[in-house]
């Protein structure tokens, strides 16, 4: 794996997490624009990747110009935070869809694999009526950290935080 990392073969690694077992249901919105130019496009990519909740922004062809996904703990935050951008860019919306979702596939794009073996991994799924888990806000700091990158050693992590190895198995 380190030669790998090292050629540049591999540059990362990413963390799954099911939003949904923390008490999150993720939204996804898709925007169509009038009369905006390029500047303006960045603008409100830059201003969504601002909003914390907002975990993800992708510029689209075809009908919409952008969607984004936001995740909240209630329907009523959502709506807080999708009017609020609505409203500071009414005048360039011209058009805009809302996706809950509720159930969620993450694929792990095992079509790209020619070892027909390596493509019978399974595709992750979230969603339905999960059981909330508890976590406390180590749990949540170790969780943003790995979300950059999941392969961070343990010891690297534990100095992040300011903790101790002892202080809380950061593996399980």
């Amino acid at each position: 794996m380190r030669s790998l990392e090292k050629a540049g073969i591999i540059e990362g690694y990413n963390t799954i997490v099911n939003f949904t077992k923390l008490g999150f249901t993720g939204f996804a919105v898709f925007c169509r624009f009038e009369g905006i130019g390029e500047e303006k496009k960045r603008g409100i990519i830059e201003r969504l990747v601002d909003f914390p909740q907002v975990y993800w922004v992708g510029l689209c062809g075809g009908r919409f110009d952008i969607s984004f996904g936001i995740l909240c703990k209630s329907v009523f935050e959502f709506n807080n935070l999708y009017y609020k951008f609505c409203n500071e860019y009414s005048e360039h919306i011209a058009e805009t869809a809302i996706a809950i979702r509720t159930e969620l596939w993450q694929n792990t794009r095992n079509y790209l694999i020619s070892d027909s073996k390596a493509r019978e991994m399974p595709s992750f799924f979230f969603g339905k009526e999960p059981e909330i888990e508890k976590i406390d806000s180590m749990d949540s700091d170790i969780l943003s950290i790995i979300s950059v990158n999941a392969r961070m050693p343990v010891t690297e992590i534990s100095g992040i935080l300011n903790k101790p190895l002892q202080a809380r198995s950061l593996c399980g």
